[in-house]
């Protein structure tokens, strides 16, 4: 990969889009959630897709899916050297229904003025992740937590461990140019050393974390990370139930899901 920004990849990998999708049932601006009352719309109208009948369990989830645009700016920064220009009302949520399951995706506004290279930007990588987190992420976790009545450690929480998936993706991605390897290892080291905690609202910093480890539900030679939270699927009026790697389910549940 080069150092020119590639869109389709974030698409691609992250549902990370630059158009929106003409047939979608939900598209709104995470600045909603910087309003409480539009905040709280944003939630029903997510309960009402996902099926669930308490805020919380709409939130946990919408936080979830935030670690895609997480996601994103970590791989902008560790294979383009390219910083993404976020803010909440530069980013929509988008959900669209395929053969009748829900495809969740997030969608950048103006994306020809929203990024530019690291060195233009004159910031440090720890200055430019640092900033994200304290003028986007925050902001949106805030917003959610007002709204939904839910700590906002809890909703950190649910992207965690899909960063630590991600990046262990993109060093298999970065085989073929083994010298973004350490880039991306540096620039995840930002998030456990570098992060301005007290900044972000929180005691603690949310992404310095140890696994559990389980067998792999397709694979059992291969061992994956347990989730460190909970994201409620299972409260949901829907067949889903736990998830395989919900620190809620039991080493017979997941057992039993191996062999289904």
């Amino acid at each position: 990969m080069n150092n020119r920004m590639d869109y389709a990849f974030l698409d691609k990998q992250y549902n990370f889009m630059t158009k929106e999708h003409p047939q979608s049932v939900l598209l709104a601006s995470l600045a909603d959630l910087l309003d409480e009352e539009k905040a709280k719309r944003l939630i029903q109208a997510v309960m009402l897709i996902i099926r669930a009948d308490k805020p919380d369990i709409a939130a946990y989830h919408m936080s979830s899916w935030f670690g895609m645009v997480c996601s994103a700016v970590q791989a902008s920064l560790s294979l383009y050297d390219t910083v993404l220009l976020l803010s909440p009302d530069r980013l929509k949520l988008q959900i669209i229904m395929v053969e009748g399951r829900r495809k969740v995706s997030f969608v950048l506004r103006d994306a020809v003025s929203a990024d530019m290279s690291i060195e233009t930007s004159g910031a440090s990588r720890s200055e430019v992740l640092n900033s994200f987190y304290e003028q986007t992420v925050r902001p949106i976790m805030g917003g959610l937590a007002l709204a939904s009545l839910t700590k906002e450690n809890q909703l950190w929480a649910q992207f965690a461990t899909r960063l630590y998936n991600e990046k262990d993706i993109l060093l298999q991605k970065a085989s073929l140019l083994p010298e973004r390897r350490p880039v991306i290892e540096q620039d995840f080291a930002i998030l456990l050393n570098e992060l301005n905690v007290e900044k972000l609202g929180l005691k603690r910093n949310p992404f310095d974390l140890e696994f559990h480890w389980i067998e792999h539900m397709q694979h059992p030679d291969e061992l994956i990370r347990q989730k460190v939270a909970c994201c409620l699927a299972y409260k949901t009026d829907t067949s889903h139930g736990y998830c395989y790697t919900c620190p809620r389910l039991s080493v017979e549940g997941r057992q039993a899901k191996r062999e289904a």
